[in-house]
């Protein structure tokens, strides 16, 4: 089941067709310091999708502008573009400071509009990091300003967000209410805003499919469906396809499921979606299961596997270049330190020499030279401490590099023994379809047997691969 966050219409949707050049070339003839904010704010958007790194110096650029105008009003923006950001970068830390920061500076305006919008921002932070109870604070102070203002409109976002938390605590009831209200409001208000709606009616269809409620589930996903087709949005029509072929097939709507399932299918090839289309195999797996057709779901399964496979073999293989990457950089850092050490360590020799040219030419001040030897000594302890402090960030860094080498090892041979356990319950599943099939009671039998040992190797096997001792096996517990 997939279930839309709505981060686009929560939070703004960043990213615009534009020309860089000219918004720099803009920003260079430009004196008026709100305007040139204003451009160095629209090239952040424009490298959002396309050059993070760029994106987020400026607007870090976008803060320091703002920051120089010392409008309130400003400030908060920039520091709310920056929380939204680096939400969307996943790192929830940074964007919760800069959030508290945008609505410090709202605060002194008493913007109640930039309070409630980056109240909404903190909620789906902590959502984001599982931390439900700080998403409901937030949310409903974003909710109890927004009804004090009498703001309808901008509730929607924390409606939504306030929603999805209570969904994912059960308490699907409340959701319910929450997103027909945001709906409500949404039709009354703003309802070109389709992609809204669509979210929404497909949030609202995804808790009466947990409630089993399939035919106001499958109601609810085709309006948001309709709604995607109008804004042809192939990836979201994708997502409903599944979850209406799946809402069918708890109605046990056999033909109605396999027309939605094979849109599914057809969508995630044409958007060459290896995700998608390992789920659209999955639901036809689920189908033909249930209908009994168990030839044709084992062929949709293997073709699940192979998807899932390949997008693990993805994963691995980007995981591997993330650390390839990473142990050159942490090569040029170790380069770099040498060759720094070495420009320290002759600096040191170099102020010894004159220490000892003036000890010659200056006897007199006997006292004086020993006051400066000291305060060399001193400064040398500090540079060695130093480089102390530096070695052993180095050697931390290659300690976790070894822990997450070690976490994908593990992940690879729980997969394998993840493999073993399917191929196993699939050889027994066919022994018992060719027992289904044949009448002769001696081949029957001889099938039963073997089937009996796959059996008993599956147990063995889930025996030894659940043991946490894998150096030793006590053989007693297996005669």
């Amino acid at each position: 089941m997939f279930f839309a966050l709505l981060i686009n219409c929560c939070f703004g949707v960043f990213g615009q067709d534009c020309n860089v050049n000219d918004l720099k070339l803009k920003i260079s003839n430009e004196k008026e310091i709100s305007k040139k904010y204003n451009f160095i704010k629209n090239i952040a958007d424009c490298y959002i999708n396309t050059v993070p790194d760029s994106a987020a110096f400026y607007y870090e650029e976008a803060i320091d502008i703002a920051l120089l105008t010392k409008d309130n009003n400003l400030i908060g923006s920039a520091y709310y573009n920056m929380g939204s950001f680096e939400k969307l970068r996943s790192n929830f830390n940074a964007s919760i400071e800069y959030t508290i920061q945008a609505i410090a500076a709202f605060g002194k305006l008493k913007n109640s509009e930039g309070i409630i919008e980056a109240n909404a921002l903190l909620g789906h932070n902590y959502a984001l990091r599982k931390d439900y109870e700080k998403s409901l604070f937030y949310y409903n102070e974003s909710l109890k300003i927004a009804d004090k203002l009498g703001k309808k409109t901008i509730k929607v976002p924390s409606l939504i967000g306030k929603g999805n938390v209570l969904y994912y605590k059960d308490n699907l009831s409340e959701a319910s209410i929450l997103f027909e209200e945001a709906i409500a409001i949404t039709e009354k208000f703003n309802s070109g805003d389709h992609s809204t709606k669509a979210g929404l009616y497909n949030n609202t269809g995804n808790i009466y499919l947990t409630q089993a409620d399939y035919n106001k589930a499958i109601e609810n996903y085709k309006k948001g469906f309709q709604l995607y087709f109008e804004l042809n949005d192939k990836f979201n029509m994708s997502l409903l396809s599944f979850n209406i072929g799946d809402a069918y097939l708890g109605l046990n709507q056999y033909d109605s499921s396999l027309k939605f399932c094979n849109i599914n299918l057809f969508l995630a090839k044409e958007l060459n979606n290896i995700e998608e289309v390992k789920y659209a195999y999955k639901g036809l797996t689920n189908l033909y299961e249930q209908k009994g057709e168990y030839d044709s779901a084992y062929k949709y399964f293997q073709l699940y596997i192979k998807y899932r496979d390949s997008l693990i073999d993805k994963e691995y293989n980007i995981k591997v270049d993330e650390l390839v990457n990473q142990y050159q950089d942490e090569k040029q850092l170790k380069d770099l330190d040498v060759a720094n050490e070495k420009v320290r360590q002759a600096t040191i020799i170099q102020e010894q020499s004159q220490s000892i040219i003036r000890l010659l030419i200056f006897g007199a001040i006997v006292l004086f030279l020993i006051l400066t030897v000291f305060f060399l000594l001193y400064r040398r302890s500090q540079k060695a401490n130093l480089l102390i402090r530096e070695q052993s960030k180095l050697i931390s860094q290659k300690n976790q590099s070894i822990d997450k080498a070690l976490f994908q090892k593990d992940i690879l041979l729980k997969e394998v023994h993840h493999r073993v356990k399917n191929n196993l319950q699939i050889i027994a599943s066919l022994l018992n379809l060719q027992t289904m099939k044949i009448e002769n009671e001696v081949a029957k039998k001889a099938i039963e047997d073997s089937k009996s040992r796959v059996q008993a190797i599956a147990l063995m096997h889930k025996s030894l691969y659940q043991d946490e001792h894998l150096n030793k096996v006590d053989l007693k517990s297996y005669i």
